[in-house]
């Protein structure tokens, strides 16, 4: 893990920033779990200490500092997954959350991580609403596509001479019968010899009754 995941694979694994968020890298909690506390530390620990080193400062964080930050980190953020904490380290050699002066400050980096769970939730957000828009449009064009079958099986559809609704043919299994048990299912609608409920509630009474 500590191999697959070390820090000089940063730019790699974080080219791709819907793969780091939504992709298949264990997360820290679980890591913990299945290793140990001290392995998912110790992970953490290596990514504190080349952001240490990367900032160039001549007063780098202790090992006191490292340990209990990466014992903090893991505590309050155990649904991070690791290539999201790679992400995190990554943006900050960048400076986007500011930068140190003369020492590496472990509150700054502490502060940091807020301002990226802040993302993070931003990230998730957005992908819900894109997969929440996906369905609608999945759902949309089922609907008309069932539309159109209605239209080309029923004679009169969605009109007032059909021998039933788009509604009951939806919900009471019209559209799975095959043409001939469908043909005379509305003939035995059209001459009265069979009736069907109409309001909604009886509808679905009748379509779980009839499955």
């Amino acid at each position: 893990m500590l191999t697959l995941f070390n820090p000089q694979m940063q730019v790699q694994y974080c080219r791709d920033v819907d793969r780091v968020h939504f992709g298949l890298a264990p997360k820290i909690g679980h890591l913990a779990e299945a290793f140990g506390a001290n392995s998912a530390e110790t992970w953490l620990e290596v990514q504190l200490a080349d952001l240490s080193e990367f900032a160039g400062c001549k007063e780098k964080l202790s090992i006191n500092q490292i340990r209990e930050m990466a014992q903090m980190i893991i505590q309050h953020y155990p649904y991070y997954n690791l290539a999201e904490f790679m992400l995190f380290f990554q943006r900050f050699k960048q400076c986007r959350y500011g930068r140190f002066y003369g020492s590496v400050d472990p509150m700054l980096i502490l502060q940091a991580l807020g301002d990226f769970n802040r993302e993070r939730a931003r990230a998730f957000d957005a992908r819900r609403q894109q997969q929440q828009e996906q369905r609608r449009a999945l759902e949309q064009r089922g609907l008309s596509e069932l539309q159109q079958r209605y239209k080309e099986r029923v004679p009169g559809a969605f009109t007032e001479q059909a021998p039933l609704t788009f509604l009951q043919y939806r919900l009471m299994g019209y559209d799975s019968m095959p043409a001939e048990q469908l043909e005379h299912e509305l003939a035995e609608l059209a001459t009265g010899r069979k009736t069907l409920p109409t309001d909604l509630t009886d509808i679905l009474e009748a379509a779980c009754h009839a499955g």
